[in-house]
């Protein structure tokens, strides 16, 4: 069963890894980069300036990300910081990917589901409504980190021209980009909480609910079915 140190620098630690210069990035095909990191898109990609080159890699191909830094300052397997007149030491935790070797359809009803949310506030209300109705309906596991799902339901906003909230599904688990757009609104000042709490809600009605009973009926298109599925 594969090991990744996933929960170190993905999704929930967004400002961690954004203060960090250098950091190291293990590949699934073995291969080791080191560099100075220039962006983070965890549901994409990750760029590194390696040797005054910038290099793009997709988050496909990632095993883990970890800090070179912390590493050659300290001890191998944790670092002390001075937090509130206290030395506390953090240890880093090796993470066991208890999917690793699932094979079948990723979206099956009583899979586990991760509901992304995005950086802002806003993003993260609606996420949180999708996610509380989810769990409602129980069709999926909602789980609380990306490393126990099978797949990822997406809730972003683009504040560009008119508002827009982009939903959408993908996985990292098939070794491929799957990233499917299931809807796009458009409306008025999603940039506040109770906007984009109405909005999210809007989109599991009008859309999961429906998406579900396509997978409860076998109707869902071939394309989605082969994107989503690990043989």
């Amino acid at each position: 069963m594969r090991n990744i140190l996933f929960a170190l620098f993905f999704l929930s630690s967004f400002t961690l890894i954004a203060q960090t210069k250098k950091v190291k990035v293990s590949l699934r095909n073995g291969v080791t980069i080191v560099g100075d990191l220039k962006e983070l898109d965890a549901l994409d990609h990750i760029t590194l300036s390696v040797a005054g080159s910038e290099t793009t890699i997709k988050m496909t191909e990632v095993a883990y990300i970890d800090n070179v830094e912390s590493q050659q300052n300290n001890a191998p397997s944790h670092s002390a910081n001075l937090e509130n007149g206290k030395n506390v030491v953090k240890e880093k935790v090796e993470v066991v990917d208890k999917l690793a070797n699932f094979k079948g359809f990723l979206l099956e009803k009583g899979n586990h589901v991760y509901v992304y949310g995005g950086r802002t506030n806003s993003e993260k209300a609606g996420a949180d409504e999708i996610k509380r109705l989810l769990i409602k309906d129980g069709f999926w596991v909602v789980v609380d980190n990306m490393i126990d799902a099978h797949f990822t339901i997406n809730y972003l906003l683009k504040f560009k021209g008119r508002d827009q909230a982009v939903l959408s599904l993908s996985s990292w688990r098939g070794g491929k980009e799957c990233v499917v757009i299931l809807d796009i609104n458009t409306a008025f000042r999603l940039e506040y909480d109770d906007v984009s709490r109405e909005e999210a809600r809007d989109m599991y009605y009008d859309t999961i609910l429906s998406f579900q009973k396509k997978i409860e009926n076998n109707t869902l298109s071939k394309t989605i079915k082969k994107k989503f599925s690990i043989e």
